[in-house]
């Protein structure tokens, strides 16, 4: 069974945010791609946020040029605790970093950019991203509806920049292109004179006056390149993850901590799953209480699969833990998994239940190898454990089961060896754990006053330690600032790994430079090239922002190693830095950072838990557009290496079990690519809105080297119903006085209807302080809004099954009121519904 915990990581994510991004314009101070969404997006955000405060009635006070956290904070209120701006960050970054991709997958794509006259492709890009976004949040499939929305935001702004819109003289945005139910009118024709020669180079009247007085839309030209459970032994297992997942529900319900979504994913042999996935506790107690156990037995499980669609299932920055008593049945998913641990920089931990009992197998720790392999690359724990005490392991998860979590050292030694450890604890930090993995271990902890304490001492000056197999869970008696040791005296096995509740993070992704008209930094979806230097771009962000801190030293460290790269830091626009590493380890490495705090002077340490490498093999693919249900879609893909020649074995998965093809291998040369084709076909009968993982891999000879490329794609339906709900107005009663409001009421009777499309799924009180009651009749929806009279203004909100949205309003005045119907209001539905995702940890 994986459960995944109340509360994502916080410490681990993707890199850049507001003010000047991971798309960054080499050269350039000025508005780009991501400033602009930025600015909307923020400017969005700060409206839905003041008008929930409002609904709750608190104040929603910000000041002018607040720090995303400071919003943060004052949307959540005052009640929020410690809370970690690095997962609001992470929610922005998946829309800015997708608006940037545009310019790095599809430069000399036309329509992405409005480009070469492309008017109609391109408002179909905007409106298949829009059905698309509306179809993934009605499937909870927020990150995929974020990602969308900042591809169709880049080709929504390159309209505004790549035509003469403006030029025109028209002031408003144009609405055409984002209503399905009307046309782009009046394009100038392919053979039609637009324009004049510019010999300078600067032309401010360029424009034919043909083409002004005639209102023809035109464009700029751009040419780059001419089953149940059989027999098994897990019943206290179960019982324990009942007891402990009813608790962590029950005690984060109702608070800022209730995390947006539930997620569960049993497995077992032969079958895995489904995914169970909901944001109603009771309902996810309930599909928990279903769980079971039947007879005995060590067979091989279908583990490694039901990860996989926890992975993909959950969020980025997850802590997902993983029960098991049996060894894995599918390790042919390992490279998968990893791949998609470092695309969503999760961390996998496992408690492996009766291995007291399969410890007098010779075999038992090779059985269970791919799990401390996978534990050990996501920066979580495997954890070995009788049935007697997996309820005393099972506190590790109450203690990563909340927000602002942080890890400040991580390192593993295999073999074991005597080293010492030091890590930085600063003013921020609360709730310091330390976790030390591994057999027969002996150790010395050490303050930075000198005080010592010895693994033998249970409860000590410095801290209580809880042996529960494998595991030495140390909780320190209080947040002494300054250094800490740890002195390990053994030839052992170990890892260790230091955690604490802090607002002061880092997010980060590894980049790389790239040309064209908008050139910048794209982020690499994979693991970075081996013979040149690392490139990564990351943000600091803390309870006052990323200005209220300081860089002094970011370094790629090896985690089983003692090799130290140090990076050089380039301080960017809007608190960014771009860190280039010179000389990068050869084996696995993290990535640790050290600054200062400057509200208290005080200096801190951050580190990365997710095990990055190089490789010679690199992996592109792009999708330009959604799967039709019960249609091929081809994905290509190319694979370029600088390693050995020879025949490179591909692999390709999605999660969603969808029929697909893909070479097997491909055949490479030292110094040269191949083009591969991913074709796959979503059943006819697959649900719009549906999203899918879909993972690309390519291993060298000899399996000595590989790389992986991630990506989220979307089943989408064709959409016939272009047109939002109508309203009309069936009857107004009641007469307001203004001098005696509170004592006279007034009631509005409306009639709303979807004309041959798909019918209206619900209507809502947009504005107003009145009650709403509907009842469905046989051509629409008969809405009756009651309210006082003090309360004289209403909206009705309407929405079709297939997301088109419509307004209603009406002010109850002297004289007759008005039923307006307006643009649809998914984008606001969009960005509060991932504000919720991203702050209710």
């Amino acid at each position: 069974m994986i459960m995944k915990s109340s509360v994502p990581v916080v410490a681990l994510i993707a890199l850049v945010v507001s003010r000047v991004q991971a798309f960054l314009s080499v050269g350039s101070n000025g508005n780009t791609h991501v400033t602009i969404t930025d600015h909307a997006v923020m400017a969005k955000i700060q409206e839905v946020c003041e008008a929930v405060a409002e609904s709750e009635g608190r104040e929603f006070k910000i000041h002018s040029g607040s720090s995303p956290e400071e919003v943060l904070r004052a949307c959540l209120g005052t009640a929020t605790g410690e809370v970690s701006g690095a997962k609001f960050r992470t929610a922005l970054n998946q829309i800015y970093m997708q608006n940037g991709f545009v310019d790095s997958d599809f430069m000399s794509s036309a329509p992405h950019h409005f480009n070469n006259e492309a008017f109609i492709e391109g408002r179909n890009l905007i409106i298949q991203g829009i059905a698309a976004i509306k179809a993934n949040v009605r499937t909870d499939n927020l990150q995929s509806a974020r990602e969308t929305l900042g591809r169709v935001c880049h080709t929504l702004q390159d309209f505004y920049s790549h035509s003469n819109w403006v030029e025109l003289g028209y002031k408003s945005p144009y609405a055409n292109l984002i209503r399905p139910d009307l046309n782009i009118e009046n394009i100038a024709g392919v053979a039609m004179p637009t324009c004049s020669d510019c010999a300078s180079g600067t032309c401010p009247k360029q424009l034919l006056p043909a083409i002004l007085k005639g209102k023809f839309l035109t464009s700029g030209y751009m040419g780059l390149f001419s089953a149940d459970k059989p027999q098994g032994s897990m019943s206290e297992e179960i019982a324990e993850a009942k007891r402990l997942s009813y608790l962590i529900i029950d005690k984060k319900k109702g608070t800022k901590d209730e995390p947006s979504e539930y997620i569960l994913v049993p497995f077992n042999d032969p079958g895995f799953g489904p995914l169970i996935r909901t944001t109603d506790p009771n309902v996810m107690k309930s599909e928990i209480s279903k769980l079971k156990a039947d007879g005995g037995g060590d067979t091989p499980e279908m583990c490694l699969s039901g990860l996989q669609l926890a992975l993909t299932g959950a969020s980025s920055s997850s802590e997902i833990y993983v029960f098991t008593d049996a060894p894995a049945k599918d390790i042919n998913l390992k490279e998968t998994i990893n791949a998609l641990i470092r695309s969503t920089k999760s961390s996998v931990s496992f408690l492996m239940g009766s291995f007291s009992r399969r410890r007098r197998s010779l075999n038992a720790r090779s059985e269970f190898q791919v799990y401390y392999d996978i534990a050990l690359a996501s920066g979580g724990q495997a954890i070995e454990v009788s049935k007697s005490s997996i309820s005393q392991a099972t506190d590790i998860i109450v203690d990563t089961s909340t927000s602002a979590l942080v890890t400040i050292l991580q390192r593993s030694r295999d073999p074991g060896r005597v080293e010492s450890f030091s890590f930085l604890l600063d003013e921020s930090v609360s709730n310091t754990t330390i976790y030390i993995t591994g057999s027969s271990l002996t150790f010395n902890l050490r303050s930075p006053t000198g005080v010592s304490q010895s693994n033998t001492v249970a409860n000590g000056p410095l801290g209580k330690i809880q042996t529960v197999g494998n595991l030495q869970r140390i909780q320190l008696n209080k947040n002494e600032m300054g250094l800490w040791h740890i002195d390990m005296t053994t030839t052992r096995p170990y890892t260790i790994k230091v955690i604490g509740q802090s607002a002061i993070t880092f997010i980060y992704n590894f980049v790389e430079e790239f040309k064209g008209p908008h050139p910048g930094y794209a982020v690499i979806d994979g693991r970075p090239s081996a013979g040149s230097p690392a490139k990564l771009l990351l943000t600091l962000t803390g309870e006052k922002g990323p200005e209220a801190l300081e860089v002094h030293e970011v370094a790629l460290v090896e985690v089983s190693g003692v090799k130290v790269s140090n990076g050089s830091v380039e301080k960017m626009a809007g608190g960014d830095f771009l860190v280039t590493v010179k000389e990068v380890p050869e084996g696995e490495f993290v990535i640790l950072l050290k600054g200062k705090d400057k509200t208290f002077s005080s200096l801190f340490q951050r580190q990365t838990t997710t095990l990055m490498s190089q490789s010679k093999v690199t992996v592109k693919a792009k999708a330009g557009s959604s799967m039709l249900p019960g249609q091929e879609f081809k994905l290509h893909f190319t694979v370029t290496t600088s390693g050995s020649s020879g025949a490179y074995t591909i692999r390709a998965r999605n999660d969603k079990n969808i029929p697909m093809t893909h070479p097997s291998t491909l055949s490479l040369v030292s110094g040269g690519s191949a083009q591969g084709t991913v074709s796959l076909t979503p059943p006819a009968d697959t649900v719009s809105g549906t999203d899918v993982t879909l993972t690309i891999e390519a291993e060298g000879p000899g399996g000595s080297d590989s790389n992986y490329a991630v990506l989220r794609l979307s089943v989408l339906s064709k959409v016939t119903d272009l047109t939002p709900p109508k309203c009309e107005i069936v009857d107004v009663q009641g007469t307001c006085n203004s001098s005696s409001c509170s004592s006279l009421n007034w009631e509005l009777s409306v009639n709303i209807t979807d004309g041959n499309g798909t019918g209206i799924e619900r209507i809502s009180i947009q504005q107003g302080s009145g009650n709403l009651t509907q009842k469905k009749v046989k051509d629409g929806v008969m809405g009756l809004y009651e309210a006082s009279c003090c309360s004289t203004s209403v909206t009705l909100s309407a929405v079709d099954k297939v997301g088109n949205v419509g307004r209603c309003s009406y002010t109850m005045k002297s004289s007759a009121g008005s039923c307006l119907m307006s643009l649809p209001l998914w984008a606001s539905l969009l960005l509060y519904g991932f504000l919720r995702e991203s702050f209710t940890l």
